[in-house]
């Protein structure tokens, strides 16, 4: 009776270490799993940032400098009438004017796609500029609070993309649904923690236990945001209350 409980009990502990050694299994492949999908993110994520820069581009290379020939071209044949008026004189002003606001589009659309200066003056410029158009487009101010450019230089470009986004994207929120009057936009680098804060005065919302419900309704800002934080290693917070405004926090460290 002995021999055959101690071989029962024998038989439950090889079944017991069966069990966790084919849960560990199946947990190392979850992991594998999840870091194949972070991997395709990434990559689906880096692969749109190239074609976005190779259409702005091609639409600077293309469009735009057709069109800044025009637009010479015009200046030059108007010129050249002199004090003289002739019929086709405010056809071609109009046309003119015409030219010229169609390039202004074409050069926010480039930047939009892919701001020249991310590349060549970096993330602390690139925010200024963006803010500087979003604002008056908007009419509504944005206080920035940036660490000196040269501080960011050390940043991988994957990390600069991707907060420049965040910042994209949420300024782009607010226009569209905050009824904000102010945003504040601060980058704090204290090394090795970099930590992004934009933060508005507008309306708020409940923030739902899982931005994901979100996507029901058709906002897929927030959730691209804390995709973009989240696979750059960084880690996200959105705070909100309906008429509080709304805080957004990203923390990325240096050498994660």
């Amino acid at each position: 009776r002995i021999l055959q409980t101690l071989a029962r009990q024998a038989e439950i502990a090889l079944s017991n270490v069966l069990l966790i050694e084919a849960l560990r299994r199946q947990l190392d492949e979850i992991r594998a799993s999840r870091e194949t999908l972070a991997q395709a993110q990434r990559q689906l994520l880096h692969s749109r940032e190239e074609e976005r820069a190779r259409l702005a581009r091609d639409l600077h290379d293309g469009p735009i400098q057709a069109l800044v020939g025009l637009n010479v071209q015009l200046g030059l044949l108007l010129a050249s009438f002199g004090d003289e008026r002739i019929p086709a004189d405010e056809s071609l002003t109009v046309m003119r004017a015409e030219v010229r606001e169609l390039l202004s589009d074409l050069r926010r659309v480039c930047a939009e796609l892919r701001p020249p200066m991310l590349d060549t003056l970096g993330l602390g410029a690139a925010i200024r500029a963006l803010a500087q158009d979003w604002s008056a487009q908007s009419d509504v101010p944005v206080v920035l609070d940036l660490p000196p450019d040269t501080t960011l230089r050390s940043l991988p470009g994957d990390v600069v993309v991707n907060l420049y986004r965040v910042v994209q994207e949420a300024l782009s929120n607010v226009a569209h649904h905050a009824e904000a009057h102010r945003v504040y936009v601060q980058l704090a680098w204290a090394p090795p923690d970099l930590r992004l804060t934009i933060q508005d005065d507008g309306r708020g919302f409940a923030v739902p236990e899982s931005l994901h419900s979100l996507t029901k309704d058709g906002h897929f800002g927030l959730i691209g945001m804390q995709e973009r934080i989240e696979l750059i290693g960084g880690t996200w917070a959105v705070e909100s209350a309906p008429g509080q405004g709304t805080t957004i926090c990203a923390t990325w460290r240096h050498g994660d």
